[in-house]
Formats: C-alpha cells, sequence, structure tokens
C-alpha cells in the first residue's frame, strides 16, 4: 500500500494557506485507487494525522473499497496511530500527545454522537438555529466541554461528519477501543499488535462485536475490561492509577 502511494503520488500532504484546512483519506473510483490529502500544521501531530490517513488508506487499498460498518469504519486508522508510536523514534513526547488526544475522543465524539441523536429528535416544527446551539451547548455542559477556554456553543458547525455522514462520529469511540486493544498487544510483545492489523486489514465484518471476535480481540463490555484502558493511560501520563 504505501509502495502505491509513493509511487503513483497518491498523496497531498504539502502546507499552503490556500488549501482547506483539514486532512482526509478518499477513495478515488474512478482510478480504483485511495488518495490521501493533508494539510500539515507543522507540529508533531503532523506524524499521528499521517498515520491516521495512510491506516484508512491501507484498509481501503486492502478491501478495494468494500464499504464496512460505521461501527468499524475508524479502527485502522486510530490503530495505525498508535502503532506508530512504538515505531516512531524522533519525538519523545509523541505517546503522551497521542493519549490526550485519545481522552478527548471518547469525551468529545461521545458529546457530539449525543448532540447528533437528540438532533434529529427535535420536531421540525421546532427546529431553528437557536434551537440547535441551545441543544449543543446544554449536552456539552454535560460533557464538561463548556469549561474549556476554547468553547463556543456554535462548535458544532465545525464537524463535518453531521453534514457528510450522520451517525459516523460515534465511531471514533468504538473504533478506537478496538485500536487501542492492538497497541496493547504491540506493546505486551514486539510484532504481535502488528500481526493482529496486518491479519484483520481486509475482515469486512462489519459488526463491532462481531468483528472483535473475528480479530480475537475483547468486548469493551466486559466486566473489568475497562481497567486495562486506564492503566494504559495511567502509564503513558504518568498519573497514578487510583484503581490500582
Amino acid at each position: 500500500a504505501f509502495n502505491l502511494m509513493d509511487e503513483a503520488g497518491l498523496y497531498d500532504i504539502t502546507q499552503s494557506d490556500n488549501k482547506f484546512n483539514s486532512s482526509f483519506e478518499a477513495y478515488l473510483t474512478s482510478y480504483d485507487v485511495p488518495f490521501i490529502f493533508m494539510n500539515p500544521s507543522g507540529d508533531a501531530f503532523d506524524q499521528l494525522t499521517f498515520a491516521h490517513e495512510f491506516g484508512h488508506f491501507c484498509n481501503d487499498y486492502a478491501l478495494g473499497y468494500e464499504n464496512t460498518d460505521i461501527d468499524v469504519a475508524e479502527v485502522f486508522s486510530q490503530a495505525m496511530e498508535y502503532l506508530s508510536l512504538i515505531y516512531i523514534t524522533d519525538c519523545d513526547d509523541l505517546p503522551r500527545l497521542k493519549m490526550v488526544d485519545s481522552l478527548c475522543t471518547y469525551v468529545e465524539q461521545a458529546c457530539y454522537a449525543k448532540f447528533e441523536q437528540e438532533m434529529y429528535r427535535i420536531p421540525a416544527q421546532e427546529l431553528s438555529v437557536e434551537a440547535l446551539c441551545q441543544l449543543y451547548e446544554r449536552i456539552a455542559t454535560d460533557y464538561g466541554l463548556s469549561t474549556n477556554e476554547y468553547f463556543e456553543s456554535i462548535d458544532f458547525v465545525t464537524v463535518p461528519h453531521f453534514y457528510t455522514s450522520p451517525m459516523y462520529v460515534f465511531s471514533y469511540i468504538v473504533s478506537n477501543d478496538a485500536a487501542m486493544q492492538i497497541y496493547q498487544l504491540e506493546l505486551e510483545k514486539d510484532g504481535a499488535g502488528l500481526r493482529c492489523y496486518l491479519d484483520n486489514l481486509d475482515n469486512s465484518e462489519g459488526y463491532f462485536l462481531a468483528f472483535l471476535e473475528s480479530a480475537g480481540l475483547e468486548s469493551p463490555f466486559t466486566d473489568g475490561y475497562m481497567d486495562s484502558v486506564r492503566s494504559t493511560f495511567c502509564e503513558i501520563l504518568e498519573m497514578p492509577d487510583m484503581a490500582a
């Protein structure tokens, strides 16, 4: 996949003030190949961003753009980020940066998912800009995001998934769990997580729990499972594990 991307020039990762300020992977159906678009910001997070989009690239390359269910759509992109933490050696703080980002994923994307679900329940006659802003502000406050100095009640308008892929944002939460399990396998034994990743790149199972079972991964709903997730966060972020 990397050789194809490199030799065919199936990427644009140059920085430009005239480019769309975002990053994504898209499948070019006319050419039957994936493509990576990225507008880097010039910091260490660019490495994680590229790893994320290249994970999508590999998954689409292996599956031939066979659509999978939303539940697992972000597994290989997020897992590529995690695996890159082990193989990228020129940025010592990258693991901490990724763990902070991962914690944000659990909170922010859960907030977005809750907002999206409630948004579609608003009766048509009550739907307005003001109603959406009020709903988002209430839910963001419930999730503790309104205490962020960058919080604005209209933040949701910058989330493209609400317009292009309704009910997609929840994938970032459940997929992140599967991705972290692949990372934990790699931490426990060199090559184990990478092997799991490669073995399942063409796994077209779309249902989350069925995907986990087919990949030999564990359900996050198993009693006591989240303790291992918390321990991983605490170890890398150098925080005391109060439950240990």
